[in-house]
């Protein structure tokens, strides 16, 4: 478990897990300092963590896109790093062959949604002609 001081979290390094099985993903952070740094759990953007090049804390500026699926119909779920054009065909696969509403995640947050039978495209037979 990370310690906290406050609004500060304190750094654990990724290899030094006490032989126990994380499900939290370790996320890659941006910080303040332009040096990049993985946490587990991964912190938010504003968050103060220990930077352990300049050893000081500094704030987060942005994180990187850690891209998941997951079906609201079966157990489907894949990790795609950040391949976000791999997941969402993926998902339209995985929808389209099983008729499944498939979720894609950026870290813990929900960004888009796959729903077989959503709109459709228009083709260009399908279209009406121009008004002019």
């Amino acid at each position: 478990m990370t310690q906290r001081k406050g609004s500060r979290i304190a750094p654990r390094p990724i290899g030094a897990m006490d032989g126990r099985v994380h499900r939290d993903p370790a996320r890659t952070a941006l910080l303040n300092c332009r040096h990049t740094q993985e946490f587990r759990p991964g912190p938010s953007i504003g968050d103060e963590v220990y930077c352990q090049r300049c050893r000081d804390y500094r704030h987060v500026v942005a994180l990187q896109s850690d891209y998941t699926l997951k079906c609201r119909g079966c157990r489907y779920g894949r990790k795609f790093g950040r391949a976000m054009f791999a997941a969402d065909a993926s998902a339209r696969r995985h929808g389209e062959s099983k008729g499944h509403t498939v979720d894609r995640y950026d870290g813990s947050t929900l960004q888009w949604t796959y729903v077989p039978g959503g709109p459709e495209q228009l083709t260009i037979d399908a279209a009406e002609d121009p008004p002019f």
